[in-house]
Parts: structure tokens; sequence; C-alpha cells
């Protein structure tokens, strides 16, 4: 398909985030009939509507019309938006096709999708994927849930070798075609249980990355998730089973043995590179190293090329990042840390005692999880944001707990209350739509913070 298939057709497009507005400005810019439509008022649409600036399209804002769903050849919808709405079901029962970035995007190119799955590590490897690619001279897109949108991408780079895309339940849950000749599940932890009616239904979302493999596909799976059993359960399609794990041997996929990363395929063994050197921390870390090192291996990338990669790259901002060391009490920024998984992760990969500054907006999260290792590691809790009191609740006799109205306070009192040897961390395992505008602002404003009490702390010396 091109996109000049939809020039004077009408497509809808709801959801005015980042991927809404650039699939908006991609089919106007292709002829088609757009109308844009948010749940929120029009005066809270300010800043979309000045980016659509000059694009051709009417606008419907505040409602979710029936009337308007109906009358479209395509709705196209952004991640963020539920689908769980009446107007939607009225779409499905007159089969008016409803795709999403990503669906649009396979549509629209023959280039073979690296799809990275999984609650948490996605951006890091795919992010990872892309530097050993990029090493290795190819030619690829870089996008999906990472923050690119994919279909203006394939529009513009149809000469592309491969399309690495990060990809979420929210997109997996309206696929029809789409079909990566890779695809791979990193971890499945529960999260977004506000958008799924249940964990169940979250696993499932997360399988339709492998529903439409063929046999000349590849489905990568972590060998060693709590979460796999139930997954391969829930699989459909006929992809190649491969398995990564770093703490066992694997009969077809790759494994760690010592510091080497050795792949396994129909009863041979072959030596891809070494971990010895990764700069990034933590048993998470090298399960995504491992998971992106066979996917290059299986692209025909040379081992020497993902040795570097694997050696020089430092990992993302706000991913239990290094911010600073003051008085010996060391600030991680791991505002990315959205779900109780990833703080798990983030605790587990740190030494020394912790105080966590955790919550924003919930996500219907449980804690419980959290307990063994808050009991253990943590010596108290600084609550932030909408979620603080339920946080406080929770953790009530199994940890101090200090309800704070604002980060400032709560990075200020964890340095108080640290000592030397001490972490204070930035892991919220909730959303920041509450007090930000995004988890990469919370953690821009948590090293401002920090490097406020470090310039403080050099003047008084």
């Amino acid at each position: 398909m091109h996109i000049s298939e939809f020039k004077g057709k009408k497509v809808l497009v709801v959801g005015l985030g980042k991927t809404g507005m650039a699939l908006a400005r991609l089919m106007a810019g292709g002829g088609a009939l757009v109308t844009i439509n948010d749940i929120h008022p029009e005066e809270e649409m300010a800043f979309a509507l000045e980016e659509l600036k000059g694009v051709s399209c009417r606008s419907e804002f505040g409602v979710h019309k029936i009337e308007t769903f109906l009358d479209q050849d395509l709705i196209l919808v952004s991640p963020g938006v539920p689908l769980q709405q009446k107007a939607f079901e009225a779409a499905r029962q007159k089969r008016i096709p409803i795709y999403n970035d990503l669906e649009l995007a396979y549509s629209l190119t023959s280039t073979p999708f690296l799809a990275v799955a999984g609650t948490n590590g996605k951006t890091t490897t795919t992010t990872l994927m892309g530097d050993i690619f990029h090493r290795a001279g190819k030619e690829i897109l870089l996008g999906g849930n990472i923050g690119f949108p994919l279909s203006p991408l394939v529009c513009e780079q149809p000469e592309a070798e491969f399309i690495i895309a990060e990809v979420s339940s929210f997109q997996l849950e309206t696929i029809q075609t789409f079909r990566p000749w890779l695809g791979i599940m990193l971890n499945i932890t529960p999260d977004h249980l506000d958008r799924h009616p249940g964990w169940s239904d979250y696993v499932k979302a997360k399988a339709r990355l492998f529903e439409n493999q063929t046999a000349q596909d590849f489905a990568l799976v972590n060998g060693q998730d709590k979460a796999t059993s139930e997954l391969l359960a829930q699989r459909q399609g006929f992809g190649k089973l491969l398995f990564f794990r770093t703490d066992a041997p694997v009969e077809e996929g790759v494994m760690i043995q010592g510091e080497d990363i050795v792949i396994r395929l129909a009863g041979q063994e072959d030596l891809i590179c070494s971990v010895k050197r990764s700069r990034l921390p933590g048993e998470h870390n090298r399960q995504n190293i491992i998971a992106a090192a066979l996917a290059a291996w299986l692209c025909r990338i040379d081992g020497a090329v993902i040795q570097r990669a694997i050696d020089e790259f430092d990992g993302l901002g706000h991913r239990i990042e290094f911010v600073a060391e003051i008085g010996d009490v060391r600030f991680i920024d791991d505002s990315k840390g959205t779900n109780v998984g990833a703080v798990i992760k983030a605790i587990q990969s740190l030494k020394g005692p912790i105080w966590l500054i955790l919550g924003g907006k919930d996500k219907e999260n449980d804690y419980c999880p959290l307990i063994p290792v808050v009991e253990k590691r943590v010596k108290g809790i600084l609550a932030i944001g909408e979620s603080k009191k339920k946080i406080d609740q929770f953790f009530h006799g199994k940890v101090s707990v200090y309800s704070m109205d604002s980060l400032r306070e709560a990075v200020y009192l964890g340095f108080s209350l640290a000592h030397p040897g001490d972490t204070v961390l930035l892991s919220p395992a909730c959303a920041s739509f509450d007090m930000f505008e995004s988890y990469e602002h919370r953690g821009q404003v948590f090293k401002q913070i920090v490097r406020e009490i470090e310039y403080a702390q050099a003047t008084d010396l």
C-alpha cells in the first residue's frame, strides 16, 4: 500500500499526542479528508492546534461522537486512547477499519520489522539494537513506542533494510495483519492495569506480538521470566521459538556462559561476544543485551561489531542513571521506572541502603511484590503525588514512610536522612502526569534539584 491510496478517503485521527499529530499530518499530506478528535476540551489542545497549523483538517474536541466515527473510511487511534468506548464499538460493528501507527506503518512497507516488546527494558534494548545495526552499516528505521511514529518514517525512508520498533501493549491490542519477522518479548510484569481489564488481558495483548508470524519468522522469548509459561500458553502463530536467558543453558537461542554470550541453533554452538565490559548495571540489562545480540546475529551482523556496541553503550537517561554523589550519598534517576517490576530491578541493581522516592499517578499498582526488597534494602520511602496516601497505607508498619507535597521536598528530605554510603533513588512505580509533563520532565526536575543541593554543599565548604 502507498499513502496516496488514502487520497479522498475520510480518515479520523483520535488522540492528539505526538503520534496522533504525526498521523494527521501524514494523512492530510497524502490527500485524505482528515478529522482530528480528542476527548479533552479545545482550550486544552492549543498546543496541538498550533502544531497542526497549516494542516488541512477539521476538528472535534471534548467528545467522541458516534456519528463522526461512523462517517469514516479509516480510524487511526493513538496509543493512549482507551478502546472500550461506545464510538469505537459502533465503528467495529460497521466494520470500519481501526488502525494504529504500528498497523498503518506495516501496511505501507515491505521492510522486515524487528519488534521489541515487554513491560520493562524495551527502550534500552531497542536503542542498543539500533546502535549495533548502525555500526554494521545497515540502513534502519528506529521508532514506535520509543517516541518516533513509524508511519511517517516508512514513507520518508522506503529504502531501509530493517525497521527496529519498540511496541507496547496499547499498540498490539489493535493490530490486524502486523507481522514482525523477528519479535522479542523481554518480560511481562503487572503494568497498565488501569487500562487493561486484568492481568490475563495484559498478557494476551502482549502475546499478540507473535500471532501473525509464519514459520519463516522468529519469536525470541525470555526463558527465565516468570510470565513466560503463561505467555506461551497464549501465543499463536508459527514463528520459530528461541529463548534467551542468563541463568541456565537453552536448547535453542542464546545464553551466557561465564561472561560469554553463546548462541545455540540446530545443535551447534557459536560464541558471539562477551558481556564482561558492558557498562549497563543489573541482571535485567544482561537479559536485554543478549536479546539484542541474538537479534543482531540472526541478521548476520558480525560478532566483533556486536561486541563494540555492547562495550560502549552507556544506556539511556532516566533509567537507573547516576546523577551525582554528594557527601558520599548517591543520587540515581530512574524516572522511567513507572511500574513495580521496574522499581524492583532498580533496587536490585544498586548497592547499599536506599531512600526510595515512590509515587505519582497510580496505575492500579499492586505493591506486594515490592515488600521483600523494600524490607531488605530500603531505609525509608518518600511518597509523592496522587498515590502517596495509598503508598503510606500499604507500607505502614513495613518501613518508614514520609508523605511529601513535592518532589523537591522528597529529594531534600532524602538527602538529610541519608548516611554516607546510602542512595536516594527516584523510581516512582507510577506515571508522571499528576505532577509533570512526562517521565523525562520528572527526571529532569529531579536532576535539577540534585544539582541545587550539590551547589549548596560546595559553596558551604
